[in-house]
């Protein structure tokens, strides 16, 4: 399969372009709906929104994937999340069809198309594509670096500027006298960015030394998995709070979540993590 994705790699870009344009179409007019039974006001806090763009967009998604490479199951966040790739399934593809729905909706350029594949548990391929900010990086678990959409390795990072990322639900896992930005940013020694809340576009701050660290709780296999190639081949692998790689096959089952993952530069890792545990010690 990774074969014939990567010498059709420009028919898999120019389908994530078509859909993109059809993303940026429909942004003005798009309209939230609940995934859940709570309100649209607590849905909306809760980041527990999408909208018709997300399903159209995963809808041909899924009608490339069949056609494209055949048969292998897909795990993707509005049809197939109550589903599971069969046991002895040895490729499975991954989907996050609109990556920052609510800042879509918001009008924000923070949102994104994800796509990859994994063999058991390793992605050997990822890429995410920004839309509005017409840019797009890939990379393969055989070849060195990240790709831009003209084939292009991107340069690595050699430092990173003095920001985090926390998602919402991460800061629930603090302990109470470090629940303020203020706090966190005293006791880590960094800024806690203001960004658009979705994963991919914090991972694309992190791709340019943007963004030192992301930390989420109750992060999605399809909000993390194809970045998590990329984050790798920079430096920054996902971790679990005890610094271990996360195991990406324990998350191919409902409710493919992970309770909390943190990607922090190699440099510096040991001495965040230890902050961090400090952190959340007796939380």
């Amino acid at each position: 399969m990774i074969d014939k994705l990567r010498d059709r790699l420009d028919v898999l870009f120019q389908t994530l372009q078509e859909l993109g344009d059809y993303q940026l179409e429909r942004q003005s007019e798009a309209v939230a709906q609940v995934k859940t039974d709570d309100s649209m006001e607590d849905a909306w806090a809760a980041n527990e929104v999408f909208s018709e763009v997300d399903i159209h967009t995963e809808r041909q998604l899924l009608a490339f994937c069949r056609e494209e490479y055949g048969d292998y199951p897909v795990i993707s966040e509005e049809f197939n999340a109550q589903s599971q790739p069969p046991a002895n399934a040895e490729y499975t593809i991954v989907i996050d069809p609109l990556d920052g729905t609510k800042p879509y909706l918001e009008g924000s350029d923070g949102f994104g198309i994800s796509f990859g594949v994994m063999q058991r548990g390793r992605f050997l391929f990822g890429v995410n594509f920004y839309p509005a900010l017409k840019s797009l990086y890939y990379a393969f678990a055989d070849t060195e670096g990240v790709f831009d959409q003209n084939h292009q390795q991107i340069p690595t990072p050699t430092q990173w500027a003095s920001e985090c990322y926390l998602s919402l639900g991460f800061y629930d896992l603090l302990r109470e006298e470090y629940r303020s930005p203020e706090q966190i940013q005293a006791a880590l020694g960094l800024q806690v960015g203001n960004y658009p809340r979705s994963a991919i576009y914090i991972f694309k701050r992190i791709l340019q030394g943007a963004t030192f660290a992301y930390m989420s709780r109750g992060a999605f296999l399809w909000d993390i998995g194809p970045s998590s190639l990329l984050l790798e081949k920079v430096g920054c692998p996902l971790l679990d709070l005890r610094g271990e790689r996360v195991n990406f096959q324990e998350l191919t089952t409902p409710p493919f979540r992970h309770p909390a993952v943190v990607a922090v530069p190699g440099g510096e890792r040991a001495s965040f993590l230890t902050k961090l545990q400090s952190i959340l010690a007796s939380a």
